[in-house]
């Protein structure tokens, strides 16, 4: 009896499903919009193949935009996988200029869940309202991609961040991953609050914006860009930089691609 009581046992959790892993990437590619060749579109998709979604913070908000935005879309599609995107409305900035946001992601991998749009309720006071789009990953699980681009800093990115924490209380039913440009530290006592609601960033220290020059070797300037999540919601497997500059043999022709570099994270969803 206790030998067929344990092989039941044995049973019930081999057959519990794996949890689902995602793998995410943001990316600040400065002005996205028509100053982007096809040699750089074509570079930037075999950069983020490897992803099942990507945030691309800072598109331009007039047409050049949305057209960089499609033409990357067809660009992925051409490395193996199919590729569909949402892109937000201009943000509503009154200090920096608008800009948009796009999310772009695997099909065979995640399926969007509900209309996708910019944050609503604290619209007014960040500059850059957050972008959401919501995914479902094959077993049920989900989670929302909130793209965000805060203020520089001489415009004061911490005011803008403390308000974060209150965008979960908001919506309750959302798995919220925030990524994007948070031009400050994660380290920063800005990120208290949120951080006091469970979440945690997935990089400590990390430099992710470019210098002007690399004479040096030494590249990289500030801790600007990260992902926040919450722990309870998603285990981090791994979040690392991918340092695209390398691939060229003229720093200051990677720096006209970006200023910054892309950063990712793995995540297992609970």
């Amino acid at each position: 009896m206790k030998f067929l009581l344990a092989l039941f046992t044995s049973s019930l959790v081999l057959q519990s499903p794996a949890q689902s892993k995602v793998k995410i990437c943001s990316w600040n590619i400065a002005n996205f919009g028509k100053t982007k060749t096809q040699e750089n579109i074509d570079f930037i998709a075999q950069t983020l193949k490897r992803f099942d979604a990507v945030a691309v913070v800072e598109v331009v908000a007039g047409e050049g935009g949305p057209q960089a935005v499609e033409e990357l879309k067809i660009a992925l599609n051409k490395t193996g996988s199919k590729w569909d995107y949402e892109l937000s409305e201009p943000t509503t900035s009154s200090i920096n200029g608008s800009e948009r946001y796009a999310v772009f992601w695997k099909t065979a991998k995640l399926k969007r869940m509900s209309p996708a749009g910019l944050e609503q309720v604290f619209s007014k006071q960040i500059d850059r309202e957050p972008f959401f789009v919501g995914f479902k990953v094959p077993d049920g699980q989900s989670f929302t991609i909130a793209a965000f681009h805060a203020v520089p800093t001489s415009k004061n990115p911490a005011k803008e961040i403390r308000l974060l924490a209150q965008i979960p209380k908001a919506y309750p039913r959302k798995n919220i991953i925030f990524c994007g440009d948070f031009n400050l530290s994660g380290t920063d006592d800005a990120f208290d609050p949120i951080k006091s609601k469970g979440y945690e960033t997935s990089l400590i220290d990390q430099k992710t914006s470019l210098k002007q020059n690399c004479d040096d070797g030494d590249c990289l300037a500030s801790v600007y860009d990260n992902f926040l999540f919450r722990k309870t919601k998603q285990d981090l497997v791994k979040s690392d930089v991918i340092e695209f500059f390398k691939d060229f043999d003229d720093f200051k022709k990677a720096r006209k691609l970006s200023d910054h570099i892309p950063i990712f994270a793995e995540f297992s969803l609970n």
